[in-house]
């Protein structure tokens, strides 16, 4: 199994790239940060907790993403080398 984390700075592709290789049938994991983001404000949250706690998040689900990746090529939007940026 291949697994491919696209990382870069704002504005980079991390999003578009993705969007366009699921739509080719690729496997693409998900954005954690954007997903805890859009769950907390779905709950009426503040948009992110503090920032550590944050990062915990998101590098929880992160790496429960990439250890759950079933397909021989997957691609994903940022990964644990982010969450430490």
């Amino acid at each position: 199994m291949k697994r491919i984390i696209l990382t870069g700075g704002p504005g980079a592709g991390k999003t578009s790239a993705p969007r366009a290789l699921r739509d080719k049938g690729h496997g693409v994991g998900g954005d954690a940060a954007r997903s805890i983001i859009r769950e907390r404000n779905a709950a009426g949250l503040k948009l992110s907790p503090n920032p550590l706690e944050f990062s915990k998040q998101i590098l929880e689900r992160e790496i429960a993403s990439y250890l759950a990746a079933t397909k021989s090529l997957v691609f994903f939007e940022r990964g644990v080398v982010d969450v430490a940026g």
